[in-house]
């Protein structure tokens, strides 16, 4: 692959995955900076890998699997950097301005309890509701994932009754 090739490649796919890469970025790193971070390490990894693209599957099914893996991988370092600091920043709120104040705590609240629930889940169980969320196919996540289609679905129905419960017992005093 030329290089003149490799640049063109690489600016379609971040065109048509930007939102890939955004939502991996926000469901792996908390703070705006952590974000910022994981994005550019996301977008290099991207670069690097560009060559071993070979068509196979869909490019989106490709940047899945790039960002999961790299977010994967960033978030046990990070974890591992922590520890060795006590630093722990909270999570970043984005209000909305067009909402009332009531509307603007009921949303932040409910943001707030998706985040945690997410950031709750292991990783994989996490990359995989990200994709679910994503609109994505069993058989993608499977391919990104490396597991059988049968697999995600039995992970998915245990993961949505495991967030129903806990959205029952946060919202209704259960």
């Amino acid at each position: 692959m030329g290089s003149s090739e490799r640049e063109n490649l690489f600016k379609q796919v971040l065109a048509d995955s930007t939102g890939i890469i955004l939502k991996s970025v926000r469901a792996f790193a908390l703070t705006a900076e952590d974000q910022d971070d994981l994005f550019q390490e996301i977008v290099m990894h991207i670069w690097s890998c560009l060559p071993t693209f070979q068509g196979n599957a869909k490019a989106t099914t490709w940047v899945y699997r790039v960002a999961l893996n790299t977010a994967l991988n960033w978030q046990r370092d990070e974890r591992k950097r922590r520890k060795h600091s006590r630093f722990t920043p909270g999570i970043e709120e984005s209000p909305d301005p067009r909402a009332t104040e009531e509307r603007d705590a009921e949303s932040r609240e409910m943001a707030e309890w998706v985040r945690r629930q997410l950031q709750s889940l292991a990783p994989v169980d996490r990359a995989l509701m990200l994709m679910y969320l994503e609109g994505e196919s069993y058989r993608a996540i499977a391919e990104v994932l490396g597991m059988s289609e049968s697999n995600v679905g039995v992970k998915l129905s245990r993961i949505r009754q495991r967030l129903t419960d806990s959205a029952r017992r946060a919202f209704n005093g259960i």
